[in-house]
C-alpha cells in the first residue's frame, strides 16, 4: 500500500475555505479517483510547539493498492 500526501501551505494571505474542502472538494477526489483509492485523510493542521503558526492550512492523504494503481 502507498500514501500519497496532499500538503496546502499557510502563508500570511492564505485563504482555505475547509467547509468546501471538505463538503465539496473531498468527495470530487474520491468520485474521480474511484475505488482504486482505498482512504482518504484528511486533517487541519497545528503548528509543531505550542502556539507556534501552522506550517500547513491542511493535509489530505490517499492509500492505494500500489503506485500502478495510483
Amino acid at each position: 500500500m502507498i500514501m500519497v500526501s496532499v500538503l496546502y501551505p499557510k502563508g500570511a494571505n492564505t485563504k482555505f475555505d475547509m467547509n468546501y474542502y471538505l463538503a465539496k472538494h473531498i468527495p470530487m477526489v474520491k468520485q474521480k479517483l474511484g475505488p482504486v483509492c482505498k482512504s482518504v485523510a484528511e486533517q487541519g493542521i497545528a503548528g509543531g510547539a505550542l502556539g507556534a503558526p501552522a506550517t500547513y492550512v491542511a493535509m489530505a492523504h490517499l492509500a492505494f493498492d500500489s503506485v500502478d494503481t495510483f
